[in-house]
């Protein structure tokens, strides 16, 4: 016998033959059955694994992420404000004619000096459909005819001359009226401002025209850079004079990204022309994007202020000098005295 007869007698020897699967599909169908319990037993034991090793970590909030959870109380730091931002002076623009102005301008406020010196702050708003500018300082009349007027600086935050106003923004100028001595009546009565081609406008509100008087230039009152932050205020409706009042105010992230409280931010809180300013309890060191933190306010009502209706009034300042000002639209939330 050849060598390629025993070859292939070998070849065709049942001996060598291998040997198959029973049921290979059956068999295959188990394995990767088998293989899946194994890869899911084997992934939940690591998670549960982690977690019983690393819970201290994992139950740990982001720092700043979260807000404080429930109504954050009030911590009574004594603080002070920062140095406010304030819109830029804006460039002059075309001078404002008398017309421009409207004809009924009305008082900001009034302060009163030792000498019983009383200072008005005159609100004028320009009717003007386009920017204009208000430049100079304005005659006073009494009784229709001029009067002498020393000079007055303006005592308002933020004063920029001349004044460059949008329409229906106001310009402002003060006057102050000196009591006549030894409490003689004053001889005069209507207060007017004149300006421009002589066109006045009488002041309104002031009882006693007096015997001195000093006038401010025109002036706007920039206006302070607000926070991306809206804040309400839950004020009860009634207080008691010599008590402390608790409110409650929130503020409302509106900005898409968080808005963070480091520093921590300093308050102002008033009510009926009394005011302290306080540090903010900063529980939660950021506000996420669209998200709102309670805080607990306590105010000390002096027992000294006029009863009546008032306002409560609340302004957080931040370290770049922007603010958030509470009930922003009206100035304050309403309470009355009693």
């Amino acid at each position: 016998m050849d060598l390629e007869q025993l070859i292939r007698r070998e070849l065709g020897d049942e001996r060598h033959m291998p040997t198959g699967w029973a049921a290979p599909v059956e068999r295959v169908q188990a394995g990767i059955r088998r293989r899946k319990r194994r890869r899911y037993t084997t992934m939940a034991a690591i998670v549960a694994g982690a977690v019983l090793a690393g819970v201290g970590v994992l139950a740990l909030p982001v720092p700043g992420a979260q807000p404080a959870q429930g109504v954050i109380a009030w911590e009574r730091a004594e603080a002070s404000l920062p140095t406010l931002s304030r819109r830029s002076p804006r460039p002059d623009a075309s001078p404002c004619a008398a017309d421009d102005l409207s004809p009924g301008p009305w008082l900001d406020g009034t302060s009163t000096a030792a000498d019983g010196t009383v200072t008005y702050t005159v609100l004028v708003p320009s009717i003007r459909s386009a920017r204009c500018t208000l430049s100079g300082t304005p005659s006073l009349e009494a009784d229709g005819a001029d009067v002498p007027t020393g000079p007055l600086a303006p005592r308002a935050d933020g004063a920029q001359t001349p004044a460059t106003v949008d329409p229906g923004e106001p310009v402002r100028v003060e006057i102050a009226v000196t009591p006549c001595p030894g409490g003689k009546p004053s001889p005069h009565h209507q207060l007017a401002v004149t300006w421009g081609d002589g066109r006045g406008y009488a002041v309104p509100n002031v009882p006693d025209a007096g015997c001195g008087y000093a006038i401010s230039p025109w002036y706007v009152q920039a206006p302070l850079l607000n926070a991306p932050l809206t804040v309400t205020m839950a004020v009860p409706k009634v207080a008691e004079r010599g008590t402390t009042l608790v409110y409650q105010v929130k503020v409302t992230n509106t900005f898409p990204r968080a808005f963070r409280l480091e520093p921590c931010p300093a308050y102002r809180q008033g009510i009926a022309g009394t005011a302290r300013t306080y540090r903010l309890n900063c529980a939660a060191r950021s506000i996420p994007p669209h998200s709102t933190v309670t805080y607990e306010m306590r105010l000390d009502i002096p027992s000294t202020v006029d009863p009546g209706p008032t306002k409560v009034t609340w302004m957080a300042a931040f370290a770049d000098g922007t603010v958030a000002i509470g009930e922003i639209a009206t100035a304050g939330a309403a309470t009355t005295l009693t």
